[in-house]
């Protein structure tokens, strides 16, 4: 069974992400691994440490209060669209969002990740978001950003782009796995 990690941030933009990452797992025969990742603020001044670890045990407890409101939102968001079926893992996470998924990523044996993107400043920024720019420049998996209000409707093509490097073959092995599943909709990769 393969598996598909969404990073949530449980916005509206991530909310629909989510229904694309639920449908492509059903077409895939995947799993969703559903991460929320949260980093505790930065203290400084003259506060006690008691008081400090009472701010952090505050945040995080506050954090995972809305991870578990969250949850059955969720899996209501994938009950009313027929996708409630798809096996589902829920992880919350402190710390930085990259390191977090490069955990989770190698702890897992994540195939690929699926983030929701509203677009930010600058031109790559305003197309893919930050958090996903970053992260298709530092993870190993395939990516898939998904702007917000576009609905999966199924793969029909698949784009590579490549400068030739050794390294591409792999990339370009598992787009084709991806191409062989989805053959009744798409030609076969030579």
């Amino acid at each position: 069974m393969r598996k598909i990690l969404f990073p949530t941030d449980f916005s509206e933009t991530a909310n629909n992400a989510f229904l694309y990452a639920l449908s492509l797992a059903e077409s895939q025969d995947a799993m969703v691994y559903v991460l929320h990742v949260y980093e505790l603020p930065i203290i400084n001044g003259g506060l006690s440490a008691g008081l400090i670890q009472n701010v952090y045990d505050t945040v995080k407890l506050g954090q995972f209060e809305n991870f578990k409101d969250n949850i059955p939102q969720l899996r209501k968001i994938a009950d009313e669209h027929g996708l409630g079926h798809i096996p589902m893992k829920f992880i919350l996470e402190e710390g930085n969002l990259l390191y977090i998924l490069r955990e989770t990523i190698s702890e897992e044996n994540i195939d690929f990740v699926v983030m929701g993107t509203k677009g930010n400043t600058g031109f790559e920024k305003m197309i893919f978001g930050s958090n996903t720019i970053n992260a298709m420049t530092s993870l190993k998996v395939p990516i898939l950003s998904v702007p917000n209000h576009i609905e999966f409707k199924g793969i029909k093509n698949l784009g590579f782009t490549t400068v030739f490097n050794e390294k591409d073959k792999d990339a370009l092995y598992y787009l084709c796995e991806i191409a062989m599943r989805h053959k009744n909709t798409m030609s076969t990769c030579v």
